[in-house]
């Protein structure tokens, strides 16, 4: 695709595309689903600016692979990056540490979003259907199971800390209780860090 010009108006913030995804789809998480993997697709091309400076750079849909939208507001959304490769910020489990990038506001290329509402509004529905539709939420009920279930895994074998070795095992739990095929995101936001959160304060 063609480098865009990052002073055009037409560049949208973030938080209103994710509004607007959440009236359309009545939820707040697949909103955000949505909004991640249209702009790690290169669907909806993005890019941020710096609160300070006002610099603006692009953001490549390969970045999504280490982003994930960690807060929404009225009035701006905070990404945040999964690694930290430039300091290597660890936790106490050795896992790279999430970073909030508070310092940039994310942008949607409008005329993306157009195209994706007029070309496919009609064809979408039914290939959700086919392909399965996005992963389903866990219900209250479920993440408590997951995360009780998790807990008792993590005191049998600590390595289970680690990031790696975490999701693969909760995502294993998850596909043969519930048939849910989980996100690594979903797995650690909603099951596994909050587990490790319980596990240090009890330390």
């Amino acid at each position: 695709m063609a480098e865009l010009p990052l002073n055009d108006p037409r560049w949208t913030p973030m938080h209103v595309s994710i509004e607007k995804r959440k009236r359309r789809t009545g939820d707040l998480g697949l909103a955000l689903l949505d909004t991640e993997r249209l702009a790690a697709s290169d669907k909806v091309r993005t890019m941020r600016r710096n609160r300070r400076t006002g610099e603006a750079k692009p953001v490549e849909a390969s970045d999504w692979k280490d982003y994930f939208i960690g807060h929404v507001s009225p009035t701006s959304v905070i990404i945040y990056r999964q690694t930290d490769p430039d300091r290597h910020k660890t936790d106490e489990y050795g896992n790279l540490v999430a970073e909030p990038l508070v310092d940039w506001l994310f942008y949607e290329w409008q005329p993306d979003i157009d195209g994706l509402n007029s070309a496919d509004a009609g064809r979408r529905p039914e290939k959700r259907k086919a392909s399965g539709g996005a992963p389903r939420k866990f219900t209250a009920q479920q993440q408590q199971w997951l995360q009780n279930k998790y807990g008792r895994g993590l005191k049998a074998e600590p390595r289970l800390a680690k990031h790696e070795g975490a999701v693969e095992y909760v995502r294993g739990l998850a596909k043969t209780k519930y048939d849910i095929d989980a996100g690594r995101n979903t797995l650690l936001e909603h099951i596994i860090r909050p587990v490790l959160r319980a596990a240090k304060n009890n330390q």
